[in-house]
This record gives C-alpha cells, sequence and structure tokens, in this order.
C-alpha cells in the first residue's frame, strides 16, 4: 500500500514543478501555470499507484541475470 507521506510528497512535487514550468514556459500566464500543476500532479499520482510499486524503473541489481 502506498504510504501517506509518500502519496503527499508526490502531490506536492507535482504542483510545485508543474505550476513552476507551467508559469516559465508559458511566460507568465495563470491559467497555463494551472495546467501544468494538474497535469504533473496526475502524472505523479498515477506513477506513485503503477511504475513506484512494481519497481518498473528501478536499477538493475549486479548479478541478478
Amino acid at each position: 500500500m502506498v504510504e501517506i507521506i509518500e502519496l503527499a510528497g508526490g502531490i506536492g512535487f507535482g504542483l510545485f514543478i508543474g505550476a513552476f514550468f507551467g508559469f516559465v514556459l508559458s511566460r507568465g500566464d495563470l491559467v497555463m501555470t494551472g495546467v501544468g500543476a494538474v497535469a504533473l500532479t496526475v502524472a505523479v499520482v498515477i506513477y506513485t499507484f503503477t511504475l513506484a510499486q512494481t519497481g518498473g524503473l528501478d536499477a538493475v541489481e549486479p548479478n541478478s541475470h
């Protein structure tokens, strides 16, 4: 099960970074700031419940093959 701290951290990360890049890339448009924040937050939450649970992007362990 996903820990609450991990989920809250992911949502906070998604909101902050998404808002930052939405604001910068749109050159100050507040609507795109919100769109960027929501889009990246959704991506982080989906990652948290899928690939983060399966270890899909983990590094390969030595001598695992």
